[in-house]
């Protein structure tokens, strides 16, 4: 498969896994766009392309744990008809940690095929539905 990307900056670094068998493709950030005392927004100076069908996920770097960041729309997903660049905004939720700094790989994206095109998915409204095993437990509901 392959996933057409544009850079949109001078230092725009393409998506790369560290090891062949990795899910997840690093992001790097190239730009603060925005900064204030509770986020921060990062610019990776990419655009993406991805084919018809296919999902791209924005998921956080285990790295995470370090900045005290949090990426508050995880998995973040990329739509295919999307043509900005692609930024992400994080929360700062330990504010005596420091957060990634430009040239820091951010997050990573994770492409998936999806198991129906997005425009073949109908939804109907209906008076029952069917009994689970889970039934309408909540959080935390499973194995209790």
């Amino acid at each position: 498969m392959i996933i057409r990307f544009k850079k949109l900056h001078e230092k725009a670094v393409a998506p790369a896994r560290k090891h062949k068998e990795d899910a997840g493709a690093d992001v790097t950030a190239v730009s603060i766009i925005d900064e204030c005392e509770d986020t921060i927004t990062y610019g990776t100076g990419l655009a993406f392309c991805p084919p018809a069908g296919v999902e791209m996920q924005a998921r956080p770097r285990s790295s995470i744990r370090d900045t005290g960041l949090v990426l508050p729309n995880s998995p973040g997903t990329l739509d295919s008809n999307f043509r900005g660049e692609v930024t992400a905004t994080f929360y700062k939720v330990i504010k005596s940690r420091k957060p990634y700094k430009v040239g820091d790989r951010i997050f990573q994206i994770v492409i998936n095929e999806a198991i129906a095109k997005p425009w073949d998915i109908q939804f109907v409204e209906a008076e029952t539905l069917s009994d689970s095993e889970r039934g309408t437990g909540g959080y935390g509901s499973t194995g209790k």
